[in-house]
């Protein structure tokens, strides 16, 4: 799994770099595979004001642009995207600046251009004003990057993005997650051991979880006819979304992790996923007949169109979401076509649940078709934290889509989660590890990834968080401290 360092720093702040996050993490288990850096300097791009579009006398779809760069004379530029007019400020790429743009013969390669000053088809032009694509920062190549009205002039690029909050370079971090570590399938739980490690705090975003009921209740159903296979669904119901692009520091998180941003709805589901681990869908709430979500299994026999447009002959017994009607979706694998999120989607249903691992392996392996949801239900997704997610990701609808949050909630709950407490004596550290951990160590380390110590070490009680379903017993605690105080710190047993 890629994570951004970037997006890390969201939620716990340290001096390290990058190799020493990566070290760190590498020492307490979670092994990096590679460390690759994202996205562009852009030195040598600045903020400049379109002063005059005019034809280009020799070629129909280029344009001859005056263009203001905050100092000096203005500059020619010829363009050919469809978008630019007078009037706009735009990133240009001035003289001397290297843009890494894909190969003509290999599009999928990006090699270094410089800009110079040319003559295109007899056309002085003295830089480049730039697409998304051109600057690293998307994949849009539809026409040029048209910036606020109000972007200053002259000013450096990268700098004037940083202001809006985005980032334009970023470092990313390949981890190879073992199954027994489903928690660390995410920056939230990434960050919750880089704060262990660093003895910092971890901040999670603030967000307001409705109460089960209310509005939300009137205006749909959950019926949970499966429960051993789906212990928790949560609905959240917004209303009046308006479909379109996602903002760019959202497309550049989810880039930065190599996700292919789709439209602002279906990119804050992914974009929550990769927060806290937890899989979302999102329904087109219109689609739905009855105003129903009911969790069944299949019949013998049935097929199904998923997303990706092919009919998919079901096995018998396959854990299914459907609405009054029909099914809508394989549960905790992918959604059905006859409800995906479109142009036209002005309702949407978030649905946010757990479903049996063994269940989502089964279909997810007969289907052949694994996707970010159910490589995480496969490992165990935390039981508890259905209702923080699908809140967050309300909450983003409503700001980045301008929807309408219905009050409340509809929280299934069939079979709720059990505390795990463990018994941890301070001895019997020592003995395994063979060197003495400080009580207070201990204690502080358990405490920072979300276990809850009671006692004196004699023993003390230890009650396992629930996004932690590998640790059954004492050895595993040991192995958490072990981890986190530092393996390096262990010595090698001498025979």
């Amino acid at each position: 799994m890629r994570i951004s360092c970037n997006w890390i720093a969201d939620y716990v702040q340290t001096d390290w770099t990058p190799q020493e996050l990566g070290d760190r993490l590498t020492m307490s288990g979670l092994e990096v595979e590679s460390i690759d850096p994202m996205g562009s300097d852009l030195e040598g791009v600045v903020v400049g004001h379109v002063l005059d579009v005019q034809p280009h006398p020799d070629a129909d779809r280029l344009r001859v642009c005056q263009v203001n760069l905050g100092s000096g004379d203005p500059v020619q530029i010829v363009c050919g995207a469809p978008n630019v007019a007078a009037g706009q400020r735009v990133p240009v790429a001035t003289e001397g600046t290297v843009l890494h743009l894909p190969d003509r013969k290999n599009p999928d390669e990006l090699v270094p251009v410089t800009i110079k000053k040319s003559k295109i088809r007899g056309q002085e032009s003295r830089g480049m004003i730039c697409a998304e694509d051109e600057l690293g920062l998307g994949d849009d190549h539809d026409g040029i990057m048209v910036l606020a009205d109000d972007a200053p002039l002259g000013k450096s690029f990268a700098e004037y993005l940083s202001g809006q909050g985005i980032l334009t370079s970023d470092i990313s971090i390949d981890l190879a997650i073992t199954p027994n570590r489903p928690d660390a399938i995410s920056h939230l739980g990434v960050a919750r051991d880089v704060g262990a490690l660093a003895e910092t705090p971890v901040t999670r975003p603030d967000v307001k979880v409705p109460a089960n009921g209310g509005p939300a209740a009137d205006a749909f159903s959950v019926d949970i006819q499966a429960p051993d296979g789906c212990h928790r669904y949560t609905g959240i119901l917004v209303r009046g979304v308006t479909i379109g692009e996602s903002p760019q520091w959202m497309r550049a998180r989810l880039e930065s992790v190599g996700l292919r941003p789709v439209n602002n709805v279906v990119d804050i589901t992914s974009y929550v996923m990769y927060e806290c681990g937890q899989p979302l869908h999102a329904f087109d709430f219109d689609q739905l007949a009855g105003a129903r979500i009911i969790v069944r299994r299949s019949k013998p026999g049935q097929v199904f169109t998923t997303l990706d447009g092919k009919e998919r002959k079901l096995p018998d017994g396959t854990l299914m979401i459907a609405d009054g009607d029909r099914d809508v979706a394989v549960a905790g694998v992918m959604g059905g076509e006859n409800s995906e999120v479109s142009d036209q989607t002005v309702n949407v249903l978030i649905e946010s649940a757990w479903f049996n691992p063994a269940d989502i392996r089964k279909a997810s392996k007969a289907l052949q078709l694994q996707t970010d949801a159910s490589y995480r239900f496969e490992r165990g997704v935390d039981p508890t934290g259905q209702p923080w997610a699908a809140a967050r990701a309300a909450e983003l609808m409503r700001d980045l889509a301008g929807g309408e949050i219905v009050d409340g909630m509809v929280d299934a709950n069939p079979v709720a989660w059990t505390p795990r407490t463990l018994e941890l004596r301070h001895a019997r550290i020592t003995t395994v590890l063979g060197i003495e951990v400080p009580t207070d160590a201990c204690e502080r380390l358990l405490r920072a990834i979300g276990f809850e110590v009671r006692g004196d070490g004699t023993p003390w009680q230890v009650t396992v968080p629930p996004f932690r379903p590998d640790v059954e017993r004492e050895i595993d605690l040991i192995e958490e401290v072990a981890r986190l105080y530092g393996l390096d710190q262990i010595p090698v047993p001498s025979h």
